[in-house]
């Protein structure tokens, strides 16, 4: 129902309507100093998008900021609870047409973070794996050159940089050293060079399948000729080493059945053939 401008009388003005009219030359006048007019409204809806303008601007600054997605999702929150400034008091509201169209727009400015979050897991997931990569690149390959100068048997360089490369990680300087925690091999200190690491190791039972043994005055070469008697075998009676089994087995197979065949074992086997 539509207010009228005025009324023959204050005695026609429906009851629930009355506090908004006053006597006026003997007639009941709208009074209109308690009801918002549509400028009032206009104002309103002008702040709302001034608003809008600034949410969308933090959202483009968020773009180039690379905030984590907490301090997203916190930014985000912080926009919407003050988004929507108080509507006009006194009188009657809005007819919601323009909150409508300002919801419509929060929703795809909602949406659109969304996909910029979405985007923004998907790089960090897409940094993360190269920055592990290149990690994991520069530590092997550290760990191969220090093997190949402490005399590691060539064909076991590769099997031995796999089994320790847990132990290291690169330091603030950038070079390779041992990790400040964690299990290390007896004789082994955190942050040791490759070169500090495969001297103190070499000297362990445990690893000497990886360098060449000795026999006479010449080197032992790999598997050959020590049967069960060969403590470079490590599926000899003399050398049994699951650790140094394993390695051969990731470095060649093949070649890893010839040498435990050679200790009249096999792959797999629990401990060393009688």
């Amino acid at each position: 129902m539509e207010l009228a401008d005025s009324y023959e009388s204050l005695n026609d003005v429906p009851p629930e309507h009355l506090a908004l009219y006053s006597e006026r030359d003997g007639k009941a006048v709208l009074d209109v100093s308690s009801v918002k007019t549509k400028a009032d409204f206009d104002r309103y809806a002008t702040a709302l998008r001034a608003r809008l303008a600034d949410a969308t601007g933090d959202l483009k600054a968020v773009k180039s900021q690379g905030l984590s997605r907490d301090e997203i999702k916190a930014l985000i929150t912080e926009v919407a609870t003050t988004l929507t400034p108080e509507p006009p008091t006194g009188g009657a509201k809005p007819n919601g047409s323009g909150d409508a169209a300002l919801a419509g727009r929060v929703h795809d400015l909602e949406r659109e973070l969304e996909a910029t979050k979405g985007k923004l897991d998907t790089a960090t997931a897409e940094r993360d794996q190269a920055t592990n990569q290149a990690t994991s690149t520069n530590i092997k390959n550290g760990l191969t050159g220090a093997a190949v100068k402490s005399g590691v048997r060539p064909e076991a360089v590769d099997s031995l940089v796999q089994l320790v490369a847990q132990s290291f990680e690169i330091s603030g300087e950038g070079g390779v050293v041992t990790k400040l925690e964690g299990k290390l091999p007896t004789g082994v200190t955190p942050n040791s060079t490759p070169e500090d690491f495969f001297a103190a190791v070499k000297r362990a039972p445990e690893y000497s399948y990886f360098w060449p043994g000795s026999k006479g005055s010449g080197a032992q070469p790999p598997g050959g000729g020590g049967g069960g008697g060969d403590a470079s075998n490590p599926w000899s009676a003399k050398g049994w080493n699951l650790t140094a089994q394993a390695a051969a087995v990731r470095a060649d197979r093949a070649n890893a059945e010839t040498m435990a065949k050679q200790a009249g074992s096999f792959i797999g086997a629990t401990k060393p053939a009688k």
